[in-house]
């Protein structure tokens, strides 16, 4: 687990984008994964996703705080969150700007047209080669378009950590940002509330989602409880 909190990138906000950015015009592949707890420790778990994680065009931006906590205290650092939906913000302003092109695969249709209705007014320069939601495409279908797209930015909206997986299957495609996004789409497209101003500065984000649904505290022990419990013990062997 050490190696996959260390691969966490130290960089802020402006230079994630200007690696992004960079690695666009040149027409390099990068998958980007918003790490919080929870792909962590599926890292720890399956091979799998634990290669990709650590693989060279996989860049990890820390979105969770609890990432931030524990490479603060294993690496006795100060880096800061970087939230992945102001990093999906970002790369549509940067896209906008360029009149480059996106695709989307996850979230719901309905959250999808009301995304489509907020690119065309807020972002009208964008180049939409697709938008297929998560429930009636399976990943191959999505892989497949995704490759005649060739889009410059892909979102994927999947949720961990089939987001991640889907970034594995389409390892053969050799250029595009691809950021695996949770529920940012559903909150850009309006159909899914931020959290208040003080809950984000008070880092609550996580306690603030199971209050508006309970269902998710057991995702809650099984990743985020056991992954500080692993931390604080690595912590330990490093100050013996």
């Amino acid at each position: 687990m050490l190696k996959l909190i260390k691969k966490v990138s130290d960089l802020p906000r402006e230079e994630v984008n200007s690696f992004l950015d960079r690695s666009m015009k040149e027409q390099k592949k990068v998958n980007v994964v918003t790490a919080n707890p929870e792909i962590i420790m599926h890292g720890t778990r399956t091979q799998e996703i634990y290669d990709f994680l650590l693989g060279d065009d996989t860049l990890i931006t820390p979105d969770g705080i609890g990432v931030v906590k524990a490479y603060n205290r294993l690496f006795n650092a100060d880096i800061e969150r970087l939230a992945g939906v102001d990093t999906v913000k970002d790369m549509l302003s940067l896209i906008n700007t360029e009149k480059r092109s996106l695709f989307v695969y996850g979230a719901k249709q309905e959250v999808l047209d009301k995304f489509k209705t907020k690119l065309e007014t807020e972002y009208p320069n964008i180049i939409i080669k697709g938008l297929f939601n998560g429930y009636d495409h399976t990943l191959e279908q999505a892989h497949d378009y995704a490759q005649d797209a060739q889009a410059d930015l892909v979102l994927i909206a999947l949720g961990v950590p089939r987001q991640e997986l889907f970034m594995i299957q389409c390892a053969d495609i050799n250029k595009g940002v691809f950021i695996g996004c949770g529920g940012s789409i559903d909150v850009l497209s309006g159909m899914t509330k931020r959290a208040p101003k003080l809950v984000m500065k008070l880092n609550l984000e996580w306690l603030y989602r199971i209050a508006f649904k309970p269902k998710r505290m057991k995702r809650f022990w099984d990743n985020q409880v056991i992954f500080f419990l692993r931390v604080y013990k690595l912590g330990a062997k490093k100050n013996d």
